[in-house]
């Protein structure tokens, strides 16, 4: 890689996403409008500008990048800018305290915070099934069998994690532990600790994100084990797991912004997913992986980003929630404007 950084995950512990909530329960009457709504609450006859909050270098940049670069959100009449966030939570604080307009999180990391009492929604998505997957040790057997049987191979590894009881660990002890295996646990935040582990022997499995472990299959550091598009538990195949996801009030008072903002990510996918547009499309992947991404390794990097989010994104995750909790609806979790499957996301690209 070219440089450090954070390898994009979905696991974020509950108690910190309660945490950041309590810092935004704070600031959650702030009447702060960055500059896109009237200082009496009313909403401005149409917004322009909105400002977006991202994890740096992780796939989730993709779409809006390609947004940004090739007009999409100025075709859509949106003046968008991008800032570096660092951690779900605090995101997620930024958001319903005002001081952004839209972040990009895991839906993991949405679904906690729904449940501490953001009044958010997902809009659309930005990653979907693929852009997390479980990558292993070259010391791990690579199997082909086909899930529960391929679990076996990870019997008695250690599996890397950011924080314990966060949705990595989550998600590897239900497909482990639940297809007669076991896994033993090491917390090692960051990606320069995991990856000396893997290569010392000490930790065999991490949840990695699909372009960015790209760099470690070269490096023959390891290899992707479960790719959730073709490998893995079939219920958490293409299911999403990042989207952009904004405040209720932004919703309530921008709707037409909101409606832009998930047209021009929908616009985004079919580009990126346009054949005319491979060879450029490639270069936003290489640019997360730290070098080229040879062909055979793009085609799945490229079906991973989906703007799809819907039902059945939400009761995959609902499945992760600790035992006791109330499970979501979709209605709860997603905007009105959210394209809830394929056909949605083709038909929101095309409008003008």
């Amino acid at each position: 890689m070219k440089k450090s950084r954070a390898v994009p995950r979905v696991a974020l512990a509950a108690s910190a996403a309660a945490m950041a909530l309590t810092v935004a329960a704070c600031g959650g009457n702030d009447n702060s409008d960055n500059g896109n709504t009237a200082k009496s609450g009313v909403a401005s006859d149409k917004v322009t500008k909105l400002s977006f909050q991202t994890f740096p270098q992780t796939m989730g940049t993709i779409p809006i990048k390609v947004a940004q670069e090739q007009g999409i959100f100025e075709k859509n009449g949106l003046d968008v800018s991008v800032s570096d966030g660092t951690a779900g939570p605090t995101m997620v604080a930024a958001l319903a305290s005002g001081k952004v307009d839209a972040v990009g999180i895991p839906m993991f990391v949405g679904m906690q915070s729904v449940l501490a009492g953001a009044k958010i929604k997902a809009l659309v998505g930005l990653i979907g099934g693929g852009g997390s997957v479980v990558f292993v040790s070259e010391r791990v057997p690579k199997s082909d069998a086909p899930y529960p049987e391929s679990a076996k191979a990870l019997d008695g590894r250690t599996a890397a994690i950011s924080a314990p009881g966060g949705f990595s660990e989550k998600m590897l002890k239900r497909y482990v532990d639940g297809a007669s295996a076991s896994l033993k646990y090491a917390t090692l935040p960051g990606v320069a600790p995991e990856v000396a582990a893997m290569k010392a022997g000490k930790v065999g499995v991490v949840n990695f994100d699909l372009a960015s472990s790209y760099p470690f299959v070269k490096q023959g550091v390891g290899l992707v084990f479960w790719d959730f598009q073709t490998t893995g538990p079939d219920e958490v195949r293409g299911a999403t797991t990042n989207e952009a996801w904004v405040s209720d009030k932004f919703l309530e008072e921008n709707p037409e912004a909101a409606n832009a903002f998930a047209r021009s990510i929908a616009q985004a996918d079919a580009w990126i997913k346009d054949p005319a547009n491979r060879a450029q499309a490639g270069k936003y992947f290489s640019e997360i992986a730290g070098g080229q991404v040879a062909d055979e390794y793009l085609d799945p990097m490229i079906e991973a980003i989906k703007p799809a989010v819907g039902e059945e994104d939400v009761e995959v995750y609902n499945g992760f929630l600790d035992e006791g909790a109330e499970p979501l609806t979709a209605s709860t979790l997603l905007a009105p404007m959210a394209p809830q499957d394929e056909t949605a996301a083709e038909q929101l690209a095309e409008e003008s």
